[in-house]
């Protein structure tokens, strides 16, 4: 997991978990419940640390980011 500057671990894990919380509830559908696409959102806010460009807010991107992948989930099932 790559750490922006100036934060911690921690810091960053609060950031996603509130980010996938907040995402998650957007994209309920079928047989997926909100644990589910939290869990999933999750996963794909942990994978996209790597693509992060530190000019922008961390919370922000992942939000962007996270939305955008969740609608291809969505759609794909």
């Amino acid at each position: 997991m790559k750490i922006p500057k100036g934060m911690t671990e921690q810091q960053v894990i609060e950031t996603i978990t509130k980010v996938a919380d907040r995402q998650a509830a957007k994209f309920r559908f079928g047989y997926y419940e909100v644990e589910d696409m939290r869990q999933e959102a999750f996963i794909i806010a942990m994978d996209a640390l790597d693509r992060y460009d530190e000019k922008r807010p961390l919370e922000n991107f992942l939000a962007v980011h996270v939305n955008n992948r969740l609608k291809n989930f969505k759609r794909d099932n």
